[in-house]
């Protein structure tokens, strides 16, 4: 077990970093047409405990990037910040809706998804550690179309649709129970606040939903083949 968690960790880390000097190279050049999502460090020089002690903060940002927009410098639609406990095996995702009225760094006070469209996510981060004390170590910025590509690329994610739901704006027409979800359904699932309980704070569980999903799809996948690592 402990090599494999070794491999899994290697594999990790090579595609990590590959894939985040690629698509910010390509997002600079090709704008909204880079799929998939970009990941970077909150603070230069950081480094993970190799232990396994420290909690690992991931910010979790979806852009509203329209095709031709950069999603880097767009309004943040979706934010979640994921707090991982590598040694417990434990995890704690908590959605902060777009719209809180917040102290921006260099901006003034101002809805808190207008950090990332002034700032880009590195001015994200500074408003979350100074509102909610909670030091970052990572960011990771995806889009509409990239969080389509990515749950295709894995043969759709399995949701759990709490209840009823039918919302022209984001597309959503979904009846209670366990559903199987493409990229484009996944996207109207967590986009939908019109025919949800809560408005924005139903729609921010419903994205946290997604996360489980997938953690539990691929926890289950990488048991009986871990080969499927490479997929994720």
């Amino acid at each position: 077990m402990t090599r494999r968690a070794l491999i899994a960790c290697a594999v990790v880390a090579a595609w990590v970093s590959g894939s985040t000097i690629g698509s910010i190279a390509e997002l600079h050049e090709a704008g909204a047409r880079t799929p998939g999502v970009v990941l970077g460090k909150a603070h230069r020089g950081y480094t993970p405990d190799p232990t396994g002690r420290r909690t690992i903060t991931i910010l979790a940002i979806g852009s509203d990037a329209r095709p031709g927009q950069n999603p880097l410098a767009s309004r943040a639609d979706s934010i979640h910040v994921i707090f991982l406990h590598p040694r417990r095996q434990q995890a704690v995702i908590v959605g902060i809706p777009r719209d809180s009225w917040v102290s921006i760094p260099g901006l003034g006070t101002n809805k808190i998804n207008a950090a990332m469209a002034s700032g880009g996510p590195g001015r994200m981060v500074r408003t979350i550690e100074r509102n909610f004390g909670a030091r970052i170590d990572y960011w990771a910025v995806t889009s509409f179309w990239g969080i389509g590509r990515m749950v295709d690329a894995v043969g759709g994610l399995q949701v759990r649709i709490p209840y009823r739901m039918r919302d022209p704006f984001s597309g959503s027409n979904f009846r209670r129970g366990l559903h199987r979800l493409r990229g484009r359904q996944v996207l109207a699932f967590a986009r939908d606040r019109h025919s949800v309980p809560g408005g924005d704070f139903g729609r921010q569980l419903n994205g946290g939903r997604v996360f489980l999903s997938a953690l539990v799809q691929f926890r289950k996948e990488y048991r009986e083949n871990p080969s499927r690592l490479l997929a994720w």
